[in-house]
């Protein structure tokens, strides 16, 4: 995994757990801890709000708004494959929801 793509998965944790600990985050990304120490520098280098709390953990400022999520080609197609297996092979709710998801993410790619 590039490091770009950890820096963006760290935030999202960070934002949809907070708090949570380094211990936790290095954890999730199969990382040490010191990793997370040095990614969270530079995050907050880089201007996101990232605010840690001794003994409780990070936690984002509550205004912050990421910016629009960018798959590459290859990440919509697995997440198409995904989803249409799920959609032929899930319980009838389940499988409408995966076509629901798939409907949504294709509205918003351009042609």
């Amino acid at each position: 995994m590039h490091k770009a793509d950890r820096l963006f998965q760290l935030v999202n944790l960070i934002g949809v757990h907070q708090p949570i600990t380094a211990e936790r985050l290095a954890e999730h990304l199969g990382v040490s801890v010191r990793s997370i120490y040095r990614y969270i520098d530079e995050l907050s280098l880089s201007g996101v709000p990232v605010y840690g709390t001794t003994g409780v953990g990070y936690a984002l400022a509550a205004d912050v708004e990421l910016p629009p999520l960018h798959l590459s080609r290859i990440e919509l197609d697995a997440l198409a494959l995904g989803m249409e297996l799920l959609a032929t092979s899930a319980d009838p709710e389940m499988a409408g929801v995966a076509r629901m998801l798939l409907s949504k993410v294709s509205a918003t790619l351009p042609a």
